[in-house]
């Protein structure tokens, strides 16, 4: 109901979402964003309103690759990504921040009551869609004021974090555990706290130069 085209929009991306998850039994969905190159991908899953929209435009405008800001399978047999490339969905409380590393008119975007919608094209202008192999996995974590940290994880605390962001394991034979476990086993995983970016990308390029 209703004439708002960001309702509307958010309505039919969420369909398109739901449709990609509700039978799927060939991969893992997992609920992340992703940026990367044919060289690799990295993962960054997190609940609704954990920042992934917001975080991954920063590193987009940057210089990384956009895959997506909300949904991703992971195939079992190669651990390739598969992204929903969708524009950045960014929620209002996010909407200040983005001034504070880019610009863009109000023309470009659709706006509702609840945030906005940024294409990625303006953000990665030289977009070029693949399906990369899963090189890490990072777990945003931004508190106010918080130093920005990498800090390495065991693959045992990295598989039960990214089964809070799993979400069709109904669909899998036996849960799909045993294959999220493998892939934990054999990707390095790391949290990343932060209270602003300054310093962010700094940080990850230096850790990360294959992937950043």
């Amino acid at each position: 109901s209703g004439e708002c085209r960001y309702e509307l929009a958010y309505s039919l991306i969420n369909e398109i979402i739901h449709q990609c998850i509700v039978d799927n039994s060939r991969g893992f969905a997992i609920h992340a964003a992703a940026i990367g190159t044919e060289r690799g991908a990295v993962l960054l899953p997190g609940t609704s309103g954990s920042g992934k929209s917001t975080l991954t435009t920063f590193l987009v405008s940057n210089g990384s690759n956009y895959l997506t800001d909300e949904l991703v399978v992971l195939t079992p047999e190669n651990h390739r990504i598969l992204p929903l490339t969708r524009p950045f969905c960014i929620k209002r409380d996010g909407v200040g921040v983005l001034s504070t590393f880019m610009t863009f008119n109000a023309s470009e975007i659709i706006e509702g009551s609840r945030g906005i919608m940024l294409p990625h094209r303006l953000v990665n202008r030289l977009f070029s869609a693949c399906t990369p192999p899963l090189s890490l996995i990072l777990f945003p974590v931004y508190q106010e004021g918080a130093t920005v940290k990498l800090t390495k994880l065991s693959s045992a605390l990295g598989c039960a974090k990214l089964i809070k962001c799993y979400v069709n394991a109904r669909n899998i034979q036996d849960h799909g555990i045993g294959g999220l476990a493998e892939i934990t086993r054999n990707t390095p995983i790391y949290r990343l706290d932060y209270g602003k970016f300054d310093g962010v990308y700094a940080l990850l390029r230096k850790s990360f130069p294959h992937l950043f």
